[in-house]
Order: structure tokens, then C-alpha cells, then sequence
């Protein structure tokens, strides 16, 4: 029994092991460095960057406009709707009309 046990835990541990050693090497180990882009190509990547970032934060800008646009209208179309609901209670109290003839009424 315990030999079945110790050799269950040197395989858990033996496992353990391995799956430390993948997770490491995911990350990093084995790559190559990162070459240095030419002189050029550095300032090209250095633009490009720039207006990719211009354009998700116009597009980005340019979605928030639009959202708050919506919230406006949204609010809008709950107060109308707040409006039409006190009318209709209002009208729905006028037309309730309580029993004459109840139950205290009788004996």
C-alpha cells in the first residue's frame, strides 16, 4: 500500500515537473532575440503606430458619440412613456367605481 502511494506521488510530482517546464517554455525559453528594425523601417513602424492608435480612437470617439446619442433618445422615449403611463392611470382611477351594495350593507 504504501508503495502504491509513494509511487503515485513521484508520478504526481514527476507530472508537476513537466507541466512547470511547458508552462516556462510557452513563454519564452528557446526564442530568438528580437532583431533591431533598420533606421527607416523604425520610423515607418513609429508612424504606422500612431495612426493606427488616431484612427481606433476616432473610431472609439466616434462610437461614444453615437452611444450617448442613443442614451438621449432612450431617456427621452422613458419620459413620454412615464408620461402616457400616469395618464392612463389617472384614466383607469376615474373609470374604477367602487360597489354600492356591499357586503356590510347586508345581514
Amino acid at each position: 500500500m504504501r508503495r502504491i502511494l509513494r509511487d503515485n506521488l513521484w508520478m504526481m510530482v514527476v507530472i508537476g515537473v513537466f507541466l512547470a517546464v511547458v508552462t516556462v517554455a510557452k513563454v519564452g525559453w528557446g526564442l530568438e532575440p528580437s532583431k533591431q528594425l533598420p533606421p527607416d523601417q523604425t520610423i515607418e513602424a513609429a508612424v504606422m503606430g500612431m495612426l493606427n492608435w488616431k484612427l481606433k480612437y476616432g473610431k472609439e470617439t466616434i462610437f461614444a458619440a453615437e452611444m450617448q446619442a442613443a442614451a438621449l433618445r432612450a431617456e427621452r422615449k422613458v419620459k413620454e412613456l412615464r408620461e402616457q403611463l400616469k395618464e392612463s392611470n389617472a384614466k383607469l382611477a376615474q373609470c374604477v367605481m367602487k360597489p354600492e351594495g356591499g357586503k356590510e350593507n347586508r345581514k
